[in-house]
């Protein structure tokens, strides 16, 4: 994971812990995984915290991943196609 990708997943992290009314104390990560120190209620199961909160990480991070590939291969898409025609003419 890059910088970039690591701070977007902190702030999905931070959001979807307040949604279950609980609390990111702590968040720092590497290439590979990341750590989190959590403060959960007396009624949330860790791991169904924790299940919770990798699915809505990989689907927004996957979502939002693709879209900017999609974006970047429309503008590359673009780019060449008008690189080809100014070499027709």
């Amino acid at each position: 994971m890059t910088g970039p990708m690591l701070d977007r997943l902190e702030v999905i992290c931070r959001s979807t812990a307040a949604k279950w009314e609980c609390e990111v104390l702590e968040f720092n990560g590497e290439a590979d995984h990341v750590h989190l120190l959590l403060a959960l209620t007396p009624k949330m199961l860790p791991s169904a915290f924790v299940n919770n909160l990798k699915t809505v990480t990989s689907r927004l991070l996957r979502k939002e991943g693709a879209l900017k590939n999609q974006v970047q291969h429309f503008l590359e898409i673009m780019l060449h196609g008008k690189n080809l025609r100014a070499v027709e003419y």
